[in-house]
């Protein structure tokens, strides 16, 4: 009942708002896999589902009935994106007008921080870091984040310091840091203003994705990946299948040792080097992947 009642209600606003701003040539993008409990794509001239995460596969989520729904949308749109080859290969089984397209990022934006790092610029709560940084940005959550590795590497490395900023447990409640709260090498200074993002990065000496393997992060492809090489950073990256196209541009783990290993053995000259910001503008920025999309229109 309350689907149905919220299906009426957003559909009526939706309509009577469309109708005022005299919007013609509606298009239909939605990320949302139960897009069909508010909205109908029939009702507009085209439609685009765009998936870019199995949520089916979050913590607390209704798995089945996500799938289900994502199934007659995936049917019923246009035209479906997908941005990890696992995603593509679940969408394209219902619709064959399907496109696989892995993130990309605000390029401009974290070029900032090769700017700021030649500058010698500092945030204030990491100036007295005096070793190299290994920076994490994004979501800290149990089912995403491998933090047994984290906490080895940690244990293993006591010249570096390990700055992790984003929310605790966003998406995941369940989520505990017992293991790496008692690593004194390991900080954890919260969210920061999208805005700040470069000035950290600018002091990050490598960045690093230490990602579970699960039935989530199989299906994802991090947006931290191009944000770190728009900065400028040298990447650490547990082996995700959707970064498996891009090896030349980052230090695959498996293992703590792993990660051990590339940290004791780091020199800036001789890590794998990120491309350059045009290379990056000409293929992995939100304009040029717009314009692909809206190509595919």
């Amino acid at each position: 009942m309350a689907r149905a009642l919220n299906y009426i209600i957003f559909q009526s606003f939706l309509f009577v708002w469309r109708s005022f701003l005299g919007w013609r040539n509606h298009c239909l993008w939605t990320y949302l896999p139960t897009t069909l409990d508010y909205l109908s794509p029939s009702s507009f001239e085209r439609s685009v589902y765009h998936c870019v995460d199995d949520i089916s596969a979050q913590p607390c989520m209704s798995s089945a009935y996500i799938q289900k729904r994502e199934i007659s949308l995936c049917r019923r749109v246009d035209r479906v994106f997908t941005t990890a080859p696992s995603l593509y290969a679940a969408c394209v089984r219902w619709n064959k007008h399907c496109k696989d397209y892995g993130n990309v990022a605000d390029v401009n934006h974290f070029a900032r921080a090769r700017l700021l790092r030649d500058q010698g610029s500092v945030p204030s709560d990491l100036a007295d870091i005096t070793g190299p940084i290994l920076m994490f940005i994004g979501a800290i959550s149990g089912y995403k984040l491998d933090f047994e590795l984290i906490s080895q590497t940690a244990e293993a490395c006591l010249t570096w310091t390990f700055v992790m900023i984003g929310r605790i447990g966003e998406g995941d409640p369940e989520t505990y840091l017992d293991a790496i709260k008692e690593r004194s090498n390991i900080r954890l200074i919260g969210p920061r203003c999208y805005h700040e993002l470069p000035g950290y990065l600018a002091s990050a000496d490598m960045a690093w994705l230490p990602c579970k393997i699960n039935r989530y992060t199989t299906s994802m492809f991090p947006m931290k990946f191009f944000e770190y090489l728009s900065a400028g950073c040298s990447v650490i990256s547990t082996p995700l299948p959707a970064l498996q196209s891009y090896q030349q541009w980052y230090h695959q783990i498996s293992t703590s040792q792993d990660c051990v290993n590339i940290l004791n053995q780091w020199d800036r000259s001789k890590a794998k080097l990120p491309p350059t910001v045009e290379e990056l503008n000409a293929n992995h920025s939100y304009d040029q992947r717009t314009n692909q999309m809206l190509e595919q229109l």
